[in-house]
């Protein structure tokens, strides 16, 4: 089923980012959800929210931060997106209230039929990401982890055609949530001689990214989610990866040890743990 919005829609959704940011630097709140707001929006989607200022005329990026594949409501997505791109982009200070004026919003969305290969690597040829974040499934092969994968809506994306992909810039950091995305076939080199790929985590370290996080087991929706809430909320609070991601495995071991569920300890980190500010200094080849 196609996913189609109508300018009037767009509009909404223009204006919803903006008054998300607008209320957050006044009061640390997030707006709820509008009761005007159209039933299809409440579809889950992938989005991203981009902040431009205008400078004699011409865009230049203030943040932008997104979710990929569809793991909430559009109209939750957008709200939690324009917010973090405003305030939680490591490229850029917090944008101010005083700034408003001065910036434009841009609302992408990717539904789950739109979540595809292509808009992927269009997205990461134009856009310019220092998180980028995977929610969804892959698999992982270890006769062949150059195979391992991550599921789009029209197909999969291995770990050889990350090596291909054609970045504007790679991103600082690569969180891909689906189950053994952290994994590796034992014995084996970061890239062979035949420009294969040990798995996920090694193509996208590979391919520039700082660091590459990820899950060694199969793990839970509840545990993944638990997991992720408290890595953000603490990289943002601290601005270092490896603070953050330790932050997050002692949390969720405490909540979740007494039901034996295992996400914490599943979790793993490869590449740069540092801040925010050590972009340039971990690039893996």
């Amino acid at each position: 089923m196609s996913f189609e919005l109508s300018m009037d829609e767009g509009k909404f959704l223009i204006e919803l980012a903006r008054n998300a940011v607008k209320e957050y630097l006044k009061t640390r709140k997030h707006i709820t959800i509008p009761e005007n707001t159209p039933k299809k929006m409440l579809k889950e989607c992938g989005v991203f929210v981009t902040i431009n200022k205008l400078v004699h005329g011409e865009k230049q990026l203030r943040g932008c931060i997104g979710y990929p594949y569809p793991t909430a409501p559009l109209v939750e997505a957008v709200i939690n997106s324009a917010i973090n791109a405003a305030t939680q982009d490591p490229r850029f200070p917090s944008l101010s209230a005083k700034e408003l004026d001065e910036v434009v919003f841009e609302v992408s969305v990717l539904t789950r039929d739109k979540a595809t290969r292509s808009a992927f690597s269009e997205k990461m040829v134009t856009g310019d990401y220092d998180i980028l974040h995977f929610s969804g499934h892959g698999s992982f092969d270890p006769a062949t982890p150059e195979t391992s994968a991550i599921r789009f809506a029209d197909g999969i994306l291995t770990a050889d055609d990350i090596l291909d992909l054609k970045w504007k810039a790679p991103p600082y950091l690569v969180f891909n949530t689906a189950c053994e995305s952290g994994r590796a076939a034992g014995g084996r080199r970061l890239v062979s001689n035949k420009n294969h790929s040990n798995g996920l985590a090694a193509a996208f370290i590979a391919a520039g990214a700082s660091a590459y996080a990820g899950y060694f087991w199969p793990v839970t929706e509840t545990g993944a989610s638990l997991f992720t809430k408290a890595f953000y909320r603490t990289l943002f609070e601290r601005e270092n990866v490896g603070l953050a991601f330790l932050e997050a495995r002692q949390y969720v071991a405490r909540q979740l040890d007494e039901v034996g569920e295992l996400t914490g300890y599943s979790a793993v980190l490869f590449g740069d743990a540092a801040s925010k500010h050590r972009r340039d200094l971990a690039t893996a080849v």
